[in-house]
């Protein structure tokens, strides 16, 4: 995990602000939908995603994980059908 040497505290409602260096960088937009996990000791933020990152199929019980993305049973298949 990379560090960045920014710190930020808490305010008195829990938030805390992530810096707009990171959001740039990340591609995360004001109204972006954030999902919060915990891994281990880590609370880790990313962009929610609920459908298939290559179609918009969002249907829960066809999407897949794949390296922290999303993809649905048809994509999968094509993908390979690919290799």
């Amino acid at each position: 995990m990379k560090t960045t040497g920014m710190v930020r505290k808490f305010d008195s409602l829990g938030r805390v602000v992530v810096p707009a260096e990171i959001r740039h960088t990340l591609g995360y937009k004001d109204g972006d939908l954030m999902e919060i996990l915990i891994e281990g000791d880590y609370v880790v933020l990313r962009k929610f995603q609920s459908s298939c990152m290559f179609c918009t199929n969002d249907n829960a019980e066809e999407l897949h994980e794949f390296m922290g993305k999303k993809i649905c049973t048809n994509c999968l298949k094509k993908m390979q059908n690919m290799i």
